[in-house]
């Protein structure tokens, strides 16, 4: 049975370990979009990108303001100033004039120029934007200008403008090529404002598949005749004019892509697109309005901090350009420029995430071992430790990731490690209350007939306190037999026998319970417990002997009721004795039977056998009467009765007798004073000395214990013993 649970145990851990496993394997290729239709991978995938996003931007303390790209908004303000939106392009020559004598490096446009802008007569504004542009680029800066890709009924350009050429990214494929894309033939700037030295970009962005904004293309397939030619995005553009190096791509005989930026590996998924890692809001990037900017002197120190040697995003900010407010792990309402600063940011910091792979590893190695741990606490059974090597290792794991993976950016799955450590807590935690229920319930069965309600509370509260199998423990066990108990029988039909019986064995078996014995076992008329087992106490001596006198003394009630309804009368006799017992499950793993076996256990019955030769209800061992403390000796009436060799056994013991109430001699202490000095002078051989100390008890009282220690006074004291005599008897029957 043991082994079945522990199957069934770690059989289902392992299940849930598994299905971690799974579902992290399954967000792993859902973000690397080598699985697109997967349902369970889009949960799966949307789950943990949520709780990373919490993670990485509540709790990444490394992340500072950027110190190469500044913002420059066309807030709700400079529309007002301005004017009409779009702006003639007379205003954005002002704009390029103004960031160039601020010394921008780089001005990176999320504002498209597709359309010629009509005039009647005078200079035409899109000349005057075109020479801004050329002034810029000839004197060290470079202008980056925006497109997109055809979307879903878009017209097509036919084939990429010549300026793109010039943007071609080389790379290795072995694999095969990320899927095509086309331009858009409506969004490219205009002939007239491509002057020489600019860099393109497209601007698409698509949201994952719940909607947040983490992964943008950083390169586009734009076939021609067939043949793959890739273009970066406005971000890889902007990078590639600011630092002045080239990039690379590479794409595996797997379909696995990746970018070679400036000797560092950026990771993309199979259709291109990289996982940004964001810096944040706009509160990490310096920013200027375009009014600020025109109104500014060009001597404005604060302005030329902001700008100098940076490169510029000039993009619309105003309130209601709700058509660029996209959701992304900075916030739920961010400006689509911002995706592509804290690209371009990355892109220059060389500030990637880790290869999937590895963080795939790292969050398989910290799933198994957590739940090893938790599984291996769980061992010992105790909730309240579970619970809080649960808390403990969730916490560390957690505070791991936040302080040294996310640091070094690795992509821990880290819903799914502590979803495993819940489960398997949760599931392990119901096994063990299941079995301690099916234990208690097993203790209660077996032991609810046996013991004491206290005792089977305790070990429904304490159930290692019952071992299987055999445990060496010291007790005093109980026999108490019916005198004559054949000729009874012979009298009494079955069913008078059984009804006698029962009336017996329910008064006697309630107050061996009541002192809380443990009832082992009936034998025919016999009755057999013990005190100090299954739960341990120190004075179950005086237990046994309060219960054993408590019977005793109940006789009489048992008899009043026996004799009402025409029964014949009860007299018992019981023995105890304490020792060193075998107690335990002596039964099988299936039937269960919790008794005690041992040399103390047949002293015991032997002692009992004694009451009838010596004509007593109650009688104890040495080992029993030693068990008492001097407190509780002064609480019983106790005599010395005689030592003896019961059969089987070479050691003599001594046997003293309980008086009860119901006896002859309870109301006289000092005659049980008397009789023990009396046998203290029996042992030492002063037999007439022993006569005449009780010879005046012996015509007072009919006390049979009296006349016999007289007579074998009597007897020793015309045949002396020899030197060799020790006063003790044997028996040869049982």
């Amino acid at each position: 049975m043991k082994n079945f649970i522990g199957l069934i145990r770690y059989g289902v851990s392992i299940l849930i370990i598994i299905l971690c496993i799974f579902a992290i394997y399954s967000t792993v290729l859902t973000q690397s979009a080598f699985q697109e239709d997967d349902s369970f991978g889009v949960v799966a995938s949307s789950i943990e990108d949520q709780f990373f996003d919490f993670r990485f931007m509540n709790y990444d303390s490394g992340r500072e303001k950027s110190e190469d790209i500044a913002l420059i908004a066309i807030d709700d303000l400079s529309l007002e100033r301005i004017g009409r939106w779009p702006w003639t392009r007379s205003e954005w020559v002002k704009v390029v004039d103004k960031l160039r004598m601020f010394g921008v490096k780089v001005i990176s446009f999320d504002v498209i120029f597709s359309e010629p802008e009509n005039v009647c007569n005078g200079v035409n504004p899109d000349d005057e934007l075109a020479v801004a542009f050329q002034t810029f680029n000839s004197t060290g800066g470079s202008i980056v200008l925006p497109y997109t890709l055809a979307g879903y009924g878009d017209p097509v350009m036919k084939e990429p403008p010549p300026e793109l050429f010039d943007l071609i990214l080389s790379g290795d494929v072995k694999g095969k090529n990320v899927p095509p894309n086309s331009l858009n033939a409506t969004t490219f700037t205009i002939e007239k404002l491509r002057t020489e030295g600019n860099g393109y970009g497209f601007i698409n962005s698509s949201g994952d598949r719940d909607g947040v904004y983490r992964h943008f293309l950083l390169f586009a397939n734009v076939e021609l005749d067939g043949d793959p030619l890739y273009f970066p995005s406005l971000a890889l553009s902007t990078y590639m004019k600011y630092t002045g190096k080239e990039v690379s791509y590479n794409i595996t005989q797997n379909g696995a892509v990746s970018m070679n930026i400036d000797g560092e590996k950026l990771h993309l998924d199979a259709l291109g697109k990289a996982r940004v890692k964001f810096l944040g809001d706009k509160s990490y990037f310096d920013e200027v309005t375009v009014v600020e900017l025109l109104e500014a002197d060009p001597n404005d120190e604060e302005i030329r901090k902001k700008l100098e040697g940076k490169i510029a995003f000039i993009a619309l900010t105003a309130i209601g350009n709700a058509n660029d407010i996209r959701p992304t792990p900075a916030g739920p309402q961010t400006e689509g420029v911002l995706m592509h600063m804290n690209l371009t940011h990355s892109l220059i910091a060389q500030d990637f995430f880790q290869e999937p792979v590895e963080s795939f590893l790292y969050t398989l190695g910290l799933l198994v071992i957590g739940v090893i741990v938790i599984l291996g606490f769980q061992l010992f059974g105790n909730p309240i430790v579970d619970l809080f090597v649960v808390a403990l290792v969730s916490a560390i794991t957690y505070f791991l990731d936040l302080y040294y993976f996310i640091p070094r950016s690795y992509e821990i799955k880290l819903f799914f490690c502590l979803l495993s450590y819940l489960m398997t807590y949760i599931w392990n935690t119901f096994l063990n209350f299941y079995l301690a229920s099916s234990e208690k319930k097993q203790i209660r069965g077996a032991f609810s007939q046996m013991v004491a309600p206290s005792i089977v509370n305790e070990l429904l509260k304490h159930p290692e306190k019952l071992k299987l199998g055999g445990e060496k423990k010291d007790i005093t066990v109980f026999f108490s037999d019916v005198r004559d108990f054949t000729s009874i029988s012979e009298k009494l039909s079955p069913e008078q026998l059984s009804h006698a019986l029962n009336i017996y064995m329910t008064k006697m078996t309630d107050l061996l319970m009541e002192h809380d014995g443990t009832l082992d076992k009936y034998i025919g008329d016999a009755i057999v417990g013990y005190w100090g087992a299954p739960v341990e106490t120190n004075d179950h001596a005086y237990k046994a002997i309060k219960s054993a006198r408590a019977q005793i003394e109940a006789l009489p009630e048992v008899n009043e009721q026996l004799r009402s309804e025409g029964l014949p009368e009860f007299e018992a006799g019981i023995g105890l004795n304490s020792g060193i017992c075998s107690v335990g499950n002596m039964g099988s793993n299936e039937i269960f039977q919790y008794t005690a076996l041992g040399d103390s256990m047949n002293l015991g019955a032997r002692v009992e056998g004694l009451c009838k030769p010596y004509r007593s209800r109650l009688l104890i061992s040495e080992f029993t009467y030693k068990k008492l403390t001097e407190e509780q000796k002064q609480e019983f009436l106790i005599r010395r009765m005689d030592k003896v060799r019961v059969k089987g056994k070479e050691q003599a013991v001594e046997i003293l007798e309980v008086v009860d109430k119901t006896h002859e001699l309870y109301e006289y202490s000092e005659v049980i004073k008397d009789f023990n000095e009396a046998f203290a002078l029996y042992l030492d051989q002063k037999f007439q000395a022993a006569i005449d100390k009780l010879k005046a008890y012996s015509e007072r009282f009919e006390d049979w214990s009296i006349k016999n220690l007289i007579e074998k006074c009597q007897h020793y004291s015309q045949n002396p013993p020899g030197s060799d005599w020790d006063g003790v008897i044997t028996f040869t029957t049982k």
